[in-house]
């Protein structure tokens, strides 16, 4: 089933289509503009399970299957972000012999593949990615990598600890706080996409496109940021 109403800012609903109309806002003010409201108002129609929805879960899957449901444009802003990205990247797919946004089906499931490309290393086989748009946090976890505070205390020029000289602290040493990055392979947490990679891969293969490396290239929504920096 699709997605059905918009929830405004007042916690309303109206339908999608009466708020895409020319004065179709209910409220005061529009909250969001048309063009924005249009992207995030749009979900594909269910055609069955995707390599990338099963990620999601059977019980989310067949609810958006079976029942109409709402929409908080306010939610969609990272789905936006992502969509655009796509579709940016997807812009050189007709150079370099690349197979990108590819729609591909056998009879269990289908399937949009982001990009196939020769293996320049070994030429008679190719290379699969999939582009993900993830925050810092998520990258951290794919990649295993935690982080653990601890305190060091300051030392002068001749390896004496600073002493505070006023404030509740007075009179103990001065501290500053140091964050350690742990890479921990057991930790890297990427059952879905291995699972969503793999499906393309059977796709392309049953094709005769022999695959012999899979790959995600992720673009950080929060990258350069203090605490992405933070996360490593």
């Amino acid at each position: 089933m699709p997605a059905k109403w918009f929830k405004c800012p007042d916690e309303e609903t109206i339908p999608i289509d009466a708020c895409l109309k020319n004065g179709g806002c209910r409220m005061q003010n529009r909250c969001a503009t048309r063009p924005y409201l249009r992207l995030v108002g749009f979900d594909r129609e269910w055609k069955g399970v995707s390599p990338s929805s099963a990620g999601n879960g059977p019980r989310m899957l067949y609810l958006k299957a079976t029942v109409d449901y709402i929409i908080d444009p306010n939610d969609r802003v990272w789905a936006a972000f992502g969509t655009s990205t796509h579709e940016l990247l997807g812009m050189h797919k007709h150079q370099d012999n690349i197979l990108s946004e590819e729609r591909l089906s056998d009879g269990e499931m289908h399937g949009m593949a982001d990009v196939l490309e020769m293996d320049e290393a070994k030429p008679d086989f190719f290379v699969l990615t999939d582009y993900k748009t993830w925050g810092s946090y998520k990258v951290a976890k794919s990649l295993g990598i935690t982080t653990e505070t601890t305190e060091e205390t300051i030392l002068d020029d001749n390896g004496e600890p600073v002493i505070l000289k006023s404030g509740k602290n007075k009179g103990t040493p001065k501290t500053r706080k140091i964050t350690n990055r742990i890479v921990d392979p057991a930790s890297v947490d990427l059952k879905s996409e291995e699972l969503q990679l793999n499906r393309y891969r059977i796709f392309y293969e049953a094709y005769g496109f022999p695959v012999s490396r899979m790959q995600i290239q992720v673009v950080s929504r929060d990258g350069g940021t203090y605490i992405a920096q933070n996360r490593g």
